[in-house]
């Protein structure tokens, strides 16, 4: 009995941490923080566009199935076994949702991976990614929050 109850109890606070992560991203979204990627006329080699452009909501619909395989490879003992893949998958929410939110917080969740690894490889994989999130989106309100990250040793 006891171990049904500890499953529930892992079950009920997996759907907790989602909702609480669907209200970020959400915030994130109503609060203006999607905003359209900047038109420059250069393509940014590490990310391409997608074949189908997703609408605005189909793109909102998206990213959050998309946060949820992320939560599923974050929630385990092998996280760190599972970065590789967290961050392809961030990527897929940068080409297939560029226009929310949520892609500009997958951009912050890269630069804290690779500051993460406390390398000089690290550092530059870092100052690559928020060249391309500041050519993307140069008015962002994750801008400073990205900065201060990156200021950090």
């Amino acid at each position: 009995m006891g171990a049904f109850k500890t499953g529930q109890r892992v079950r009920r606070m997996k759907g907790i941490a989602l909702a609480g992560l669907a209200l970020v991203f959400l915030w994130g979204t109503v609060a203006g923080c999607a905003q359209k990627p900047a038109a420059t006329g250069q393509k940014i080699p590490e990310i391409s566009e997608p074949a189908v452009q997703l609408t605005p909501e189909e793109q909102n619909t998206r990213a959050f199935e998309i946060l949820e395989e992320i939560l599923q490879l974050s929630d385990t003992f092998y996280r760190k076994e599972n970065i590789p893949q967290i961050k392809v998958i961030y990527r897929e929410i940068i080409e297939t949702c560029p226009d929310t939110g949520v892609a500009q917080e997958s951009f912050l969740r890269l630069i804290l991976l690779a500051k993460e690894e406390k390398t000089d490889e690290g550092d530059a994989a870092a100052a690559q990614l928020y060249r391309e999130f500041l050519e993307r989106y140069p008015d962002s309100r994750l801008k400073r929050i990205i900065e201060n990250e990156l200021a950090r040793e």
